[in-house]
């Protein structure tokens, strides 16, 4: 109980604590400064650092900061490697930074990570401190290494926080808050089971905490909606006052209904809300979390009062903002979710997420460059927001800026550095896919092999988390599952096998909840053998304009015996009228339902009475897949519009010849999952005769100098040689560039030039056209004669594209990803193609057109072969 006969520092700072515990502080204090000076006079550094520290602990609720935090000073001065003063300092920073307090620091968080990052990579065994010391010191490391992995979550450094949180509870496995955390930090890695595993661990040390246990049920629901909800119940049974528990539970009920499960009727989530309601009615966001399960099972209108409630009582509430907008929007009034969106940003709601959804207004009313800035203020506010990085990428590709697009997902990558294989969806995943397909897009070929295994990586994940085989049954996903990351019309540009593009098609259709859930509407009909009347038969397609399966189809219907047949085309999306539906509509029965729901279209096929419908997209913008789950018709079949497997058990059949898909080849009819209805006749088909166009026009001159390249061409033998590729540049790949680039070398002399003719896809000089360039020059096409080597210009006008076309010699084919409409259109035109046979049904189209055409001398089986044939044409004709 004195300090006055002690010459041993561990036993005058035992004293000390001795009178701190009798409450007699003013005495304890002037211990412990006696205590520091007996440390000082023997120099035992670490002793005195712990006196200081002691002396900070006695004093820090009864002094000033400033006053308290220069006994730390005084210890990390003395003992730079002893963690305790480190930890406390951090500490005290972080304690002030939350209650606005700055004391005259600057930096906020970063300046308490960097004392937690030196706190951490401290020490505490040191012999000459007590045992209690060392003790307090080992919890600060523990708690050291907790609180900095909390900050690094917040920042989104996702990564280095598991690091320092699994240092944490390495040091104390039953650290409750620890595992807590560092699930939570699992979880928004998209490492779901290891999140799990380490929850479960949580729970194991408290088995009675509601706390573990809602955090269970909110990581369980990315695999398990149902195990989620059971486990909520138990939450609030634990504790009936919980409101967390009874915000999510009304959540998980709301994604429940709309996963199919009817047990959830609107009585049951009504009364879940109407009791989370009670424990907190004066909250908006009790209103606001009400709004989103109306919202999930698709009443908009109940969603929209519940938001407006919540505004009423709060009207600064940013959840309310940004789920009543996002409601708007959902519903096509996107006029209204941007006013919304905007009236909040003059309230001064800085949002991260409000700046994303406004971001989306935008886009919605084609307003791109206003949401490259909407979504960029996003991304800076909150660089963890990983949907604003995507939104923003993508608006900056609508703006054919591909070279930013990607490094907006590579800065992104940053947060979200890695996927695991318990989770179908990641933003590392989605953010690679995106990478990959930008590059290819703008012939970006720098780390191609890199990116490619990053590609193989993800479809190999993901066959992983479903299970996939041709012969499983289709498993049920968890709420999670929304999605892939790879989609198979992309990847039809992409060096993958047959193989690799059918199970890209079985996992976009396992990953979309309505193929889970099948649901006939009514039985089949009659067999068609017992009927009295034409086979109904009907398309169904978001083309039927001047897109692809529109410029194949809108004369091919003429052909049809109506007494045997009739046909029936739905068009999915609203197009202005043109020639290609001035075609479909005279030949069959047009009708556009794009208004309708997949449920609704259904029920239409059922009333029309069609017996066979066939898919014309396929895995392509705008398909409607998922009203072929309702089984409408009693033969359901996919053509044309989509060369690859759509990998659907409710599509059962496909058309297709033996030459794109050879049955005898393991990487042919192997490859798909549907049954394949062998054509006598190349499987692609077209006609460029236009019965229902009034007037050809002719092209005009000034026109055709804009779009052909030396036109007019001059007389043999002064004129170049025009190869040429009307493909889109994101079918080339640089082992193809590399070959075109030796043919202009070996096709050049004094006397005569060749060239290589390509086009504007998107009319005006992208970032494709920039790269294409800088690898020709790598391929000594010289950079003082680049231009004249290789040209490119606008599209032609639709009504001459042809006439265009015909001014060329030779056009070499893409060979990954053959030219489709656009070979054909070629050949029409009386231009010689020059292709190569793949092992994919989508490089071996050309293949079936020439060899239709009685011309398989221009099919080569090696780029060697592809090289030297161009060269012979060029040079020798034809």
């Amino acid at each position: 109980t004195s300090c006055k006969s002690t010459s041993s520092t561990n036993a005058c700072l035992n004293s000390a604590d001795a009178l701190l515990e009798q409450e007699k502080s003013t005495e304890g204090v002037a211990c412990l400064k006696k205590c520091i000076a007996l440390a000082k006079k023997k120099q035992n550094k670490h002793e005195e650092a712990a006196a200081w520290v002691n002396l900070y602990l006695a004093q820090k609720d009864t002094v000033s900061v400033e006053e308290s935090r220069q006994a730390l000073s005084k210890a990390i001065a003395i003992a730079p490697d002893f963690a305790l003063p480190l930890y406390l300092l951090a500490e005290s920073q972080e304690d002030h930074q939350r209650a606005g307090r700055s004391v005259g620091e600057e930096g906020g968080g970063e300046r308490v990570m960097e004392t937690y990052w030196k706190a951490v990579q401290g020490n505490c065994d040191f012999h000459e401190l007590r045992e209690t010391d060392k003790q307090k010191c080992l919890r600060a490391l523990i708690f050291g290494h907790h609180n900095l992995g909390a900050a690094l979550k917040t920042v989104g450094r996702y990564a280095e926080a598991a690091n320092q949180l699994e240092k944490a509870v390495t040091l104390s496995p039953s650290f409750e808050m620890g595992l807590n955390t560092l699930a939570g930090v699992y979880e928004r890695m998209g490492q779901i089971q290891r999140a799990l595993d380490t929850i479960r661990k949580s729970i194991q040390v408290n088995p009675t905490s509601v706390h573990g246990q809602y955090l269970y049920a909110s990581i369980i629901s990315h695999v398990d909606i149902q195990q989620s909800y059971t486990i909520l119940l138990k939450c609030i049974e634990l504790q009936p006052s919980y409101y967390e528990g009874h915000t999510a539970l009304v959540q998980v009920l709301g994604q429940m209904r709309a996963a199919g499960m009817t047990w959830v009727t609107n009585e049951l989530i009504q009364s879940r809300i109407d009791g989370m309601i009670r424990l907190q009615p004066n909250n908006a966001m009790s209103f606001s979390i009400a709004g989103n399960s109306w919202k999930h099972i698709g009443n908009a209108p109940e969603a929209v009062k519940y938001y407006k409630k919540a505004l009423k009582l709060d009207p600064m509430h940013v959840e309310s903002y940004v789920n009543l907008g996002a409601t708007y929007s959902e519903l096509n009034e996107h006029k209204k979710a941007v006013k919304l969106f905007e009236t909040a940003v003059k309230r001064k709601l800085l949002h991260p997420v409000l700046f994303n959804n406004l971001g989306t207004g935008y886009e919605k009313l084609k307003m791109i460059e206003k949401s490259v800035e909407a979504y960029r203020t996003a991304v800076t506010m909150d660089p963890t927001v990983f949907q604003a990085h995507h939104n923003l990428a993508k608006s900056l590709e609508n703006l054919n800026r591909f070279t930013e697009a990607i490094q907006v997902l590579m800065d992104g990558l940053k947060y979200f550095p890695s996927s695991d294989s318990s989770s179908v969806y990641h933003f590392s995943d989605d953010a690679s896919a995106d990478i990959v397909r930008m590059k290819q897009y703008s012939c970006d070929w720098r780390d191609r092999e890199y990116w490619l295994t990053q590609l193989r990586d993800i479809l190999s994940r993901h066959r992983s988390v479903l299970k996939l085989s041709p012969s499983e049954p289709m498993p049920r996903l968890g709420s999670g599952a929304t999605g892939i990351s790879v989609y198979p019309f992309f990847a039809l540009s992409n060096p993958l096998t047959s193989a690799e593009h059918r199970d890209l098609g079985m996992l976009l259709v396992r990953s979309t909840t309505n193929w889970q859930t099948p649901v006939e509407i009514r039985g089949h009909p009659q067999p068609l053998s017992k009927r009295n009347r034409p086979v109904h038969v009907a398309f169904i397609s978001s083309d039927f304009t001047t897109a692809a399966v529109g410029l194949l189809l809108h004369n091919a219907f003429s052909f049809v015996n109506r007494s045997l047949v009739h046909v029936t085309s739905l068009s999915t999306e609203q197009h202005e009228v043109s020639i290609m539906r001035m075609g479909l509509q005279k030949h069959s029965d047009f009708i556009d339902v794009d208004h309708m729901s997949d449920e609704q279209l259904a029920q239409f096929i059922i009333n029309k009475n069609i017996d066979v419908l066939i898919d014309l997209n396929g895995h392509t913008k705008g398909s409607r897949l998922n009203v072929f789950t309702f089984s409408p018709a009693p033969i359901q079949c996919s053509f044309l519009g989509f060369v690859s497997s759509v990998g659907s058990s409710h599509v059962p059949c496909y058309f297709i010849d033996p030459t794109v898909v050879p049955p005898d080849q393991p990487w042919g009819a192997s490859s798909f999952t549907e049954k394949l209805v062998y054509l006598p006749t190349p499987y692609i088909l077209s006609s460029h005769k236009y019965p229902h166009l009034p007037i050809w026009v002719p092209a005009p001159p000034e026109e055709m100098k804009t779009v052909v390249p030396f036109f007019p061409r001059s007389p043999k033998p002064f004129q170049p040689f025009i190869f040429c590729s009307f493909n889109q540049i994101y079918k080339l790949e640089p082992e193809l560039w590399t070959v075109w680039m030796s043919i202009l070398r070996r096709t050049a002399s004094p006397s005569s030039q060749s060239i290589l003719w390509l086009l504007h896809i998107s009319g005006a000089v992208t970032d494709g056209e920039k790269n294409l360039r800088m690898e020709s020059m790598g391929h000594g096409i010289d950079s003082a004669t680049n231009s004249s080597k290789i040209v490119f210009t606008p599209q032609a006008n639709f009504h001459w594209h042809l006439e265009a076309k015909s001014h060329a010699d030779l056009f070499l084919d893409s060979v990954v990803f053959n030219g489709h409409t656009t070979a054909i259109d070629s050949l029409w035109a009386g231009l010689p193609l020059l292709s190569m046979y793949g092992r994919t049904a989508s490089s071996r189209v050309s293949a079936t057109l020439l060899e239709s055409m009685q011309l398989p001398e221009l099919m080569v089986h090696s780029l060697k072969e592809y090289e030297d044939l161009a060269v012979r044409l060029a040079t020798d004709g034809f």
